[in-house]
Formats: structure tokens, C-alpha cells, sequence
């Protein structure tokens, strides 16, 4: 069996390097994606570069979709079985490549594998055991209401979540996926650039017949958001009260659940919007909110109407822009 090691960095070179060795240590070839890349690098890349196989410096921040369809599309070129991503802040025991490759060799029409993540200041407190939606049947695409969460993120791990077990979607932090899922179904959907696209292919997969398990004897570790704190989150808070992970978040939310979404599904997710942006307009007031209530009122409109998609994406899309044509020294 062969799987190719995919660690994707914006200018993250610290954990990055951990990363990469643990990949190589679990049995894996290593593509590195990094976005943002300046010459002030090289000797950073020098020092790591005998454990990569492969290796796509981009200039600009392609971001999360892009960044790592470019490495996908070479696994798939090459014919290797199985593609695993890993953030730059997380990193894998050495047995947990093997694991994911014996709970997809086992079951054919499983093509995601979530292993069991802990958080990397705490190795008995859990990140993630996949995502599962937050109200209904929260194991099901086709009833499950709500957005989907870390299964088990936070909660201490005493063996609750220690069954092998189907999933609705695999969090991006750490998973595998089957190259022969990827043929059928394709890549990340690139207009999310970043935020939710593992979401949008697990559901993508379902529709296609193809399954996501968690194995919980394949064992991972993530920081989650490292790179974003390194790069001075509260400057983005401060500077006109836009974070545009969070916004991020909910614009991709919405296009999801457009392309995939129920009927009920969708006006339960209104209704919740509406909820949440009063909420999200109370707290502006007091400053304990850092996204507009307003915005979430726009989702919610957005849902049914291709208007309000249309004024998200001019608030969103020149921020993406702006991420992508700024020279190194300004992000």
C-alpha cells in the first residue's frame, strides 16, 4: 500500500517540521504545499527538504482547497493509493498510517478515515473523532440538523469514543481518503478556498455511495489554530472587527447547504441564523461579539435567495483577494 503525506503551511515553519518527520516515521511519502513562500525560507527548506518527495512553493496564499488539490492531483498521477492530510500543526504517532490503511483496505466502499485527535497541549483531552451535526440525528446527512462539530472536542478521552465507527464527515486536521474516491467524486471545491471544504467533500462522498469511519487506533495531535495565533489574531480583531476565518465560516456554510441541504434542513438553519444574529447584534453593542450580527442576518436570507449571496461574497471575496496579493512583510 502507498500513501502520500500531505502537510500544507502558510509560513509556519516551527510544528511544521514535526509534522513532516512524524509523516515520514508513520511509513509515508511527503508533499509539502507552501503558500506564502519567500527565498527567506530556503534554509528552512534545506534543513527539512530529505524528507520530502514532493514540493509546491506558491507565492501567493492559495489557500486550504487549492494548496492541497495541487499535491492531490499528483497523488492521483502517481498512482498511490491513498492521500493523507496534516495540518502544519499536528502531527501522527507512528503506527497511525498503517491503521487508517487496514480501516480502509478492510472496507471497500469506505473512502475518508478519521483517526482519534487529541489536543497537543494535552494528550488525554480530545479535538476531534470526526464531525457530527449538532441537533437530530446527528450521525445522519439526510436528518441531521444544524452545522456539524468536533465529535468529542474538549471532552477527556476515557475510552467513550473507542469503537470503530461510521461517520458523517472527517475533519481536515488529520484524515485519509481513498485516491479512488477522489476520481469519482474530485478535489476540494476550490470557490471555498478555505474553512468547511473537508465538510463539502465528506458530503459530496455520501452522495456518491462512499463512507467516512473513524478508527480509533490510529492516533493524531493538533494544536488547531497555532498559525492564526502566530500571525497575531488579535491585530484582525482590532482592525476593523473583521476575522475573516469566522466569516469564512458561515459564507461556506451556506453554500454547502445550498448545494447538499434538505428543504427542512435549510429552514431549520434559517431560523437558527435569525436567532443567532440578534444575538450577534446584542453582543456588538457590548462589544462581546467580533462578527456582525448583520451578516448572520445576510446568511440567513442567503440560504434561499442568490441577492444576499451576492452582497456576502462582495464583503468576503476582496478580503480573500487582499490575502492572496499581499507581499509577505504585510501578512
Amino acid at each position: 500500500m502507498s500513501t502520500l503525506g500531505i502537510v500544507i503551511t502558510y509560513r509556519e515553519t516551527e510544528l511544521c517540521k514535526k509534522a513532516i518527520r512524524s509523516l515520514v516515521d508513520a511509513g509515508a511519502d511527503v508533499a509539502l504545499v507552501f503558500n506564502g513562500w519567500d527565498n527567506k525560507y530556503r534554509r528552512w527548506l534545506d534543513s527539512v527538504k530529505h524528507n520530502l518527495d514532493y514540493v509546491f512553493l506558491n507565492r501567493q496564499n492559495l489557500g486550504f482547497c487549492i494548496g492541497n488539490n495541487q499535491a492531490m492531483r499528483v497523488a492521483i498521477r502517481d498512482n498511490y493509493e491513498y492521500v493523507f492530510l496534516l495540518n502544519n500543526d499536528a502531527w501522527v504517532e507512528s503506527d497511525c498510517i498503517q491503521e487508517l490503511e487496514k480501516t480502509l483496505s478492510k472496507y471497500s466502499k469506505v473512502g475518508l478515515a478519521q483517526p482519534k485527535v487529541y489536543k497537543a497541549w494535552n494528550r488525554k483531552l480530545l479535538d476531534t473523532t470526526g464531525h457530527i451535526f449538532t441537533y437530530g440525528d446527528r450521525y445522519s446527512w439526510e436528518k441531521g440538523l444544524g452545522i456539524l462539530k468536533d465529535r468529542g472536542e474538549y471532552e477527556r478521552d476515557e475510552g467513550q469514543y473507542d469503537c470503530l465507527v461510521d461517520i458523517p464527515s472527517c475533519c481536515g486536521c488529520a484524515v485519509m481518503y481513498r485516491v479512488e474516491m477522489l476520481k469519482d467524486v474530485g478535489l476540494f471545491w476550490e470557490r471555498l478556498w478555505s474553512i468547511c471544504e473537508d465538510v463539502e467533500l465528506s458530503w459530496r462522498a455520501h452522495t456518491c455511495g462512499w463512507k467516512a469511519r473513524f478508527a480509533p487506533e490510529a492516533i493524531s495531535y493538533h494544536w488547531r489554530g497555532y498559525t492564526s495565533l502566530k500571525n497575531d489574531r488579535k491585530k484582525i480583531f482590532k482592525k476593523q472587527n473583521f476575522n475573516l476565518w469566522r466569516y469564512l465560516f458561515y459564507r461556506n456554510w451556506i453554500l454547502i447547504l445550498r448545494r447538499y441541504g434538505s428543504e427542512f434542513q435549510k429552514k431549520f438553519e434559517m431560523l437558527r441564523f435569525l436567532i443567532l444574529s440578534l444575538k450577534c447584534s446584542i453582543g456588538s453593542a457590548f462589544k462581546l461579539s467580533t462578527i456582525d450580527g448583520k451578516f448572520i442576518y445576510l446568511c440567513s436570507k442567503a440560504i434561499f435567495d442568490n441577492k444576499y449571496l451576492n452582497i456576502i461574497n462582495r464583503i468576503i471575496v476582496p478580503e480573500i483577494r487582499r490575502k492572496i496579493n499581499a507581499s509577505p512583510r504585510k501578512l
